[in-house]
């Protein structure tokens, strides 16, 4: 049997005319602007945050997921990658805000928490990026491994999500 050959629009070196990329351009920033809006609605919901709160997490979210694509842009890799919250990021904070309170933890305390943790783990991905260590660590995350994290992922944050999206609470 011949395998059909699949045929790239357009290779990674060249650009599309201009009034498609105004289109592409277009669809990502309603992709990007939609998935790091949903981000703080249902983190800060969960964390206790009030509307003030949430409302601060958004901006936030917003004005570092802008920076952060306009130092790939400048800096970086300079493909459209969206930068913004990670879901497994999310998926641990959301997983943790659940836990708190059954562990007699106030919200608060588990806020400041994560702020110290997540600065924690940008230090080290700062050393492990810039050790060049990520190439062997590579071969850990088979497909399998992968794909059985997002599916755990997915299930475990479909009920937060979907009450958060919803303002169940």
């Amino acid at each position: 049997m011949e395998r059909e050959e699949k045929i790239l629009l357009y290779d990674l070196d060249e650009n599309p005319p201009a009034r498609r990329t105004m289109v592409y351009a277009l669809q990502w920033l309603i992709f990007t602007l939609a998935n790091s809006a949903v981000v703080p609605l249902v983190v800060g919901r969960a964390l206790g945050l009030d509307q003030a709160g949430i409302a601060e997490l958004a901006q936030r979210t917003l004005f570092f997921s802008g920076l952060a694509s306009l130092f790939q842009v400048v800096f970086g890799h300079r493909l459209p990658i969206m930068e913004g919250p990670s879901g497994m990021w999310w998926g641990v904070f959301v997983t943790l805000a659940a836990l708190a309170p059954g562990l007699g933890k106030p919200l608060s305390q588990l806020r400041t928490d994560l702020e110290m943790g997540v600065l924690v783990a940008g230090v080290v991905l700062v050393l492990v990026g810039s050790s060049r260590l990520v190439g062997s660590a590579l071969s850990l995350f088979t497909p399998a491994v992968t794909g059985s994290v997002l599916i755990l992922l997915g299930l475990q944050l479909s009920g937060t999500f979907v009450r958060g999206m919803l303002g169940v609470g």
